[in-house]
């Protein structure tokens, strides 16, 4: 059986995705910072891993046993600029750090947005700009590393029903493009189950 760790597992595409992944028979855990959100994990059928990502020493001990390790983690605007960086370029980093010390990483998958390669905006200390910073500094180590993954690459996200999609390239401008939060899910649910040679795998609605 299949071994999945999502790390910051309490967002909406992460719940989403370990609702899908457990129903198709994956053995899931989930990585969440507040112990007051273990009930609604539990309540998915996955295991709940209570700890603060920007704590940890030894990520290498958390990871060991996975086959696949998702990323859905994200400050979210909700601590500013430097929060976003704690969180969505310094945690993640840490977490891949922690999978290149490991003589048999797991397949690693992140979420990350379209045109992260490209978009270089001007740097005014907002969440957004520390964000798009955060996303190219992880993505641009993915690229040099030894490890087997995938960064998914949704538009905007909505919270449209998952429909169609069309799988389109990375430099695509994104202007009018969206994704729905469960198409993010269920793209990501697809590939935990079956690894895809490392790259980018940008989507949107179609």
């Amino acid at each position: 059986m299949t071994k999945a760790l999502i790390i910051g597992g309490h967002g909406r595409v992460a719940q989403m995705a370990t609702a899908q992944l457990v129903d198709a028979g994956v053995e899931v855990a989930s990585l969440i910072r507040n112990p007051d959100h273990e009930a609604d994990i539990r309540g998915l059928g996955a295991e709940v891993i209570v700890q603060d990502l920007t704590e940890v020493e030894d990520w290498s001990a958390i990871l060991s046993g996975f086959d696949v390790v998702a990323w859905s983690a994200g400050n979210g605007g909700k601590a500013g600029a430097e929060g976003t960086l704690a969180i969505d370029r310094d945690g993640e980093l840490a977490v891949i750090s922690g999978l290149e010390s490991m003589e048999k990483p797991p397949y690693y998958l992140t979420v990350s947005y379209l045109g992260w390669d490209r978009l270089d905006p001007e740097d005014d200390g907002s969440s957004w700009a520390a964000y798009v910073k955060a996303k190219k500094a992880v993505g641009k180590r993915l690229t040099g590393s030894h490890l087997n993954y995938t960064i998914l690459a949704p538009a905007r996200l909505t919270d449209e029903p998952a429909g169609a999609y069309d799988h389109v390239e990375n430099s695509r401008e994104a202007a009018e493009a969206t994704t729905s939060r469960e198409l993010v899910a269920q793209v990501l649910a697809e590939f935990a189950q079956a690894p895809a040679q490392s790259g980018t795998y940008a989507f949107i609605d179609a």
